[in-house]
């Protein structure tokens, strides 16, 4: 395999010939012509499924995914797509992954640090059979291009009874991620939350990745979505937030949220860890969440994040915790999902643009029960959730299980499983104009076929 050549491109001169559109996001949905270009079915071996958030690296100008199956040897693959070229620059086989030494079924995306890098995790397959951490190199060539290594390092192989599917997290020069389900207590066990002390190892040592907490510990069980890391503001270290299938306290069986504090990230046995039971989730019975997904955001001290179920309808809610760093804080429903209207079973993690989280639902809105799912906004001053986009299970696609990555300020685009030209799914893009909220599709790439939409100004 030969190494991916990359250069920079004139991303906003490409973006320059394309109109945008003011209106309502709330009603952007019907507002939007389409048409379709599709690519052969042959570009995609295998099947095709992909979960992984998406990753835009500006200074290749590159879309990067992952799907657990398909790819040149049906253990997945790292894709790729300039998303100002569309169709033509769609590499579904950036890297093929065997599903051997190397891993296969990558199923959280990857992360990128301050040189291009590339990290991510795969679910089978490495030296254990339980997938590893990856590093993908990229070499700088000159000011302007580079670039990537024609395969990955492998920097961490996961122990026989993890089961690794959320997002890493980069900070301070050390990954952090939650294993779904293994650790002390074996297959099936409650999961872990583990760091890689050094993401740039040139070989894979046991060493190199710690148990932060085993979850056989506790009352709560199954993390998910990956964590967020702040410093920790009663000393030195850092103190990560996630979300847990079912609460630490565990009364309620609805999840919740935990903190962990750990005081010397770069040798955690030095040092200690503790773990705090931040709010555990009551469900619909109580108007209170049930079930966070996706990793919790850091706004202005407060944790903001979406639950699967719960809130008023069921449908899942959006949360505040205000102050998590104490020891009884409270959360505040923010607001609840409407099946028929904005969409309902919200999954992965939001994101920030401003005044607005952005998400997506698997199911709901305006393709009958249980419908299709969405794409959503959140104003966070006005509290109000408005549809950007009603998947219709055909062009659009149809269940998005990951939240949505930004290309540039106001340009977004996320991936779902199902629909499209070959039925495996479309890769999104979506416009809302800053500072008007404004809505357009400028070309979303289907998992088999690429969705072109345009639209004049009023």
């Amino acid at each position: 395999m030969t190494n991916r050549i990359c250069s920079f491109s004139a991303a906003f001169g490409a973006l320059a010939a394309v109109t945008l559109i003011t209106g309502d996001l709330s009603t952007a949905h019907s507002q939007i012509p389409s048409s379709f270009i599709s690519l052969p079915s042959t570009a995609i071996p295998g099947s095709y499924y992909s979960t992984g958030v998406l990753l835009y690296e500006p200074t290749t100008n590159l879309l990067l995914g992952t799907s657990q199956g398909g790819g040149l040897y049906g253990s997945g693959s790292l894709f790729s797509v300039n998303p100002f070229v569309g169709a033509s620059s769609f590499n579904d086989n950036f890297y093929s992954f065997t599903g051997g030494a190397d891993g296969g079924g990558p199923s959280a995306g990857v992360i990128t640090d301050v040189s291009h890098n590339l990290f991510g995790t795969t679910t089978y397959g490495g030296a254990n059979g339980s997938g590893d951490v990856f590093e993908l190199k990229y070499t700088a060539t000159s000011p302007t291009s580079g670039y990537y290594a024609s395969a990955p390092t492998d920097i961490y192989n996961f122990a026989a009874n993890e089961v690794v599917g959320s997002e890493l997290t980069l900070s301070g020069g050390h990954l952090y991620g939650v294993a779904n389900t293994g650790g002390s207590a074996g297959p099936g066990g409650p999961g872990t939350v583990f760091e890689i002390i050094d993401p740039y190892a040139s070989t894979p040592s046991p060493s190199n990745g710690v148990t932060l907490y085993d979850f056989a510990n506790s009352t709560g069980s199954s993390p998910t979505g990956g964590v967020a890391v702040t410093s920790n503001p009663n000393g030195p270290g850092v103190t990560l937030f996630g979300g847990l299938g079912i609460g630490l306290g565990g009364a309620s069986g609805s999840g919740g949220i935990y903190s962990l504090t750990v005081t010397n990230p770069g040798d955690p046995a030095s040092g200690s860890i503790s773990i705090n039971d931040v709010y555990d989730f009551t469900g619909q019975s109580n108007g209170d969440g049930s079930g966070p997904v996706g990793a919790p955001l850091m706004i202005n001290g407060s944790l903001y994040g979406v639950t699967n179920s719960g809130g008023s309808g069921g449908s899942g809610a959006i949360y505040e915790i205000a102050n998590p760093y104490a020891l009884t804080p409270a959360d505040t429903i923010l607001n609840s999902f409407n099946e028929g209207v904005n969409g309902s079973a919200p999954y992965g993690t939001a994101i920030q643009d401003g005044r607005f989280l952005l998400g997506t639902t698997s199911q709901g809105a305006f393709g009958g029960i249980p419908g299709n799912g969405t794409v959503w906004s959140y104003d966070l001053v006005t509290n109000q959730i408005n549809t950007l986009l009603s998947f219709d299970g055909a062009n659009s696609g149809a269940i998005a299980y990951v939240g949505l990555a930004e290309i540039q300020p106001g340009i977004f685009a996320g991936v779902n499983t199902s629909g499209g030209a070959n039925g495996n799914g479309v890769l999104f893009i979506l416009t809302p104009e800053p500072g008007s909220i404004a809505t357009m599709f400028i070309g979303a790439v289907t998992l088999g076929g690429v969705l072109v939409r345009r639209r004049k100004s009023k």
